[in-house]
């Protein structure tokens, strides 16, 4: 429920609750305090002038016209002397607790409830140094009462169970990446969040994590396991690979815990453990529908829905998205590989209410920076870049830190063998090393007890790097957002300079490059531009006096242009209204299956009812057995009509191979 404090003609009441709310969902206001402030003083005026509108305009942008919230006018503001409005702390703290309370009353009813407790030193961060963090993390968030940004996985250790601390500690994950420094303390308040960034930005363990301490309190305080033909979790992802990636590493998490995780794919039809219940499904579109019209499977004790690629889950499997949308006391969470469009967004939010939308953005901006090309156009050019490292490293008499990037981990172990000859102050680090060896190579590195480190891409993904004062790209990579992840190391020092080693097949990043520069307004170098001129696109645009940079612009704009009217055209033709009645599953869903021809319910489906498929009753006491090793997907395995193994004819088929053998 939802009170408006504020004067008799409703209007300058409402002034500060609204500002509070209209700064949290901005995330361009978000990136500057100033512009909050700003925006104070000028609905001051704008209340003393009467431009205002009513409170019932002002609050049903965030009620989403819900007709349940009661607006009740009090005063908000004591006046001055002078007439004028003025703000006090009583009226902050009022302000703020009336945005506490729209959040509480969404999420009041799901059994997934607020477990983050914010660390004392997360805790103590300003709010200005919180919008350096996130504009040096390239994250932008919208939504209301937004967490502040984890900086370690040391930060969870009061939210998130010791054993799976130590768990995907064990794993490899030895620092957050910047989409989980964000999106873990959202998930764990039990709030719904839309995810969106980049293939590799860290997603998927920003909620995995999440969910298993969601899982495991709500087992705690409930004594007991999921019951039959239900699921805590379900997660849904498009295509069967997805699938086997998240049950992997779902399954690697839970490994110490008493947790059910099962997988139902093509190929792979366990409905009997989905019969049994289970806290975790990961499961496609087509097998969702098939586990609901033979009633394997029902939605009403699924706390947690996920689905993972959201833009082309919803184009192919419309009904089914829909249908996790609208568990109305489940935590949804929407991840998109792609930058979904605000039509898109709009709709969505009215699924998930008091929503968190987290986007990481890399940084391509290159201005202020020392970039240095070196042209290494010789075969062979390896010859020449070592040569320049030889003579770079003589130069330096004073204390430095320098990073020196390559893209295959034995270049970088070969650069290491050739720096060793000239220094000892020297390590490496790569995909290929143990979590221990990683962790104190870059201890070493932070606390100055190493003064070069060679490494690959990886490096980008940490957080906690020191001050560098040199970085040195022996490779250069292919995309341009994995070049500016590498020359925003250098960011941070005075004395940075980033020297780039050009070779003839580094034409296509090299052109890139030049576009960014030129979008920039800033001079082209003429040995960056020399190689640049040896692919064909650019060379034709340059030739023709088109400006490379508009040309690319324009077409990154139609891209997004064009997601943003296919998602937007299949979205908002098919949702319901959050305010409809509340979805039920209807006998028989009619599912798309991956050709793209529609099953209305076929005889195996019909024979899979809940006669058939018994299932076992677990209980929270019960030894779940799982696998030593989980880095493989279950095999496929034959299947009857019911859904249920053939182990009859599994074992004829067996005996038929060991005689043939023999």
């Amino acid at each position: 429920m939802l009170h408006l404090f504020g004067n008799e003609d409703g209007a300058k009441g409402c002034t500060l609750v609204a500002v509070i709310v209209s700064w949290h969902y901005s995330g361009a206001d978000a990136d500057t305090l100033g512009a909050f402030l700003e925006s104070l003083e000028e609905l001051k005026d704008e209340s003393d002038s009467g431009q205002l509108g009513s409170v019932e305009d002002v609050v049903g942008g965030l009620t989403g016209g819900r007709s349940d919230c009661k607006i009740t006018t009090t005063p908000s503001y004591r006046p001055s002397q002078d007439g004028a409005a003025v703000e006090t702390q009583d009226n902050q703290n009022f302000a703020h607790n009336q945005v506490n309370s729209v959040v509480d009353e969404v999420s009041g009813g799901r059994c997934f409830k607020d477990i983050y407790h914010v660390d004392p030193a997360i805790d103590s961060v300003s709010l200005p140094e919180v919008v350096k963090l996130k504009k040096r993390l390239g994250i932008e968030t919208m939504g209301v009462r937004v967490p502040k940004p984890l900086r370690a996985f040391t930060h969870l250790s009061s939210s998130v169970p010791p054993a799976l601390m130590k768990r995907f500690s064990k794993l490899g994950y030895t620092e957050p990446t910047p989409m989980q420094c964000q999106a873990m303390p959202i998930l764990l308040q039990g709030r719904n969040a839309i995810l969106m960034g980049e293939s590799g930005c860290g997603k998927t363990l920003s909620y995995l994590i999440p969910l298993v301490c969601h899982t495991l309190n709500l087992i705690r305080e409930t004594n007991s396991a999921a019951p039959k033909r239900s699921a805590f979790c379900v997660i849904m992802a498009l295509t069967r690979e997805a699938c086997g990636q998240i049950f992997i590493v779902l399954s690697k998490l839970v490994k110490s815990f008493n947790v059910r995780v099962a997988t139902v794919t093509t190929g792979y039809d366990n409905y009997n453990q989905v019969v049994s219940g289970t806290e975790f499904l990961v499961v496609t579109p087509a097998k969702l529908c098939d586990l609901l019209n033979c009633r394997s499977l029902l939605l009403s004790n699924t706390y947690a829905v996920v689905l993972e690629d959201f833009a082309k889950v919803y184009r192919k499997h419309a009904d089914e998205a829909e249908m996790l949308l609208n568990q109305r006391n489940a935590m949804k969470v929407i991840v998109s590989n792609v930058m979904l469009g605000a039509g898109t967004l709009t709709v969505i939010r009215q699924y998930l209410k008091c929503s968190v939308t987290v986007k990481y953005v890399a940084s391509t901006t290159l201005s202020h920076l020392n970039l240095k090309w070196i042209a290494c156009l010789k075969e062979p050019s390896k010859i020449q870049k070592t040569s320049f490292l030889s003579d770079l490293l003589s130069h330096f008499h004073q204390a430095f830190r320098m990073v020196i990037f390559a893209n295959e981990k034995i270049t970088v172990e070969h650069i290491y063998s050739f720096i060793t000859n000239i220094t000892d102050s020297v390590e490496f680090v790569h995909e290929g090393l143990s979590k221990d060896v990683l962790t104190a190579t870059l201890e070493r590195f932070r606390t100055g007890g190493l003064q070069i480190l060679v490494s690959t891409d990886m490096l980008t993904n940490h957080i906690n790097l020191p001050q560098v004062d040199y970085v040195v790209m022996f490779d250069m990579p292919r995309l341009l957002s994995k070049f500016c992840g590498r020359v925003n190391l250098a960011q941070m020092s005075e004395k940075g300079a980033i020297y780039n080693l050009l070779t003839k097949r580094d034409h296509i990043i090299c052109s890139s490059i030049c576009c960014q520069l030129a979008k920039e307004s800033l001079e082209l170098p003429r040995v960056l531009e020399q190689v640049a001129l040896n692919w064909k696109p650019y060379r034709d645009l340059r030739q023709q006096g088109k400006d490379p940079a508009m040309q690319i612009q324009e077409h990154q704009e139609l891209e997004i242009d064009m997601r943003g009217a296919s998602s937007k055209g299949n979205i908002t033709g098919s949702l319901v209204p959050a305010n409809s009645a509340e979805h039920t599953s209807p006998a028989k869903i009619n599912c798309t299956k991956g050709d793209g021809v529609p099953s209305h319910g076929t005889a195996s489906s019909e024979d899979r009812n809940m006669e058939s498929d018994t299932g076992r009753e677990y209980g929270i006491e019960d030894i779940i057995s799982s696998d030593e090793d989980a880095d493989t997907v279950p095999k496929r395995q034959l299947v009857k009509s019911s859904g249920l193994i053939d182990l009859e004819k599994l074992k004829r088929r067996r005996s038929k191979m060991l005689q043939e053998e023999l």
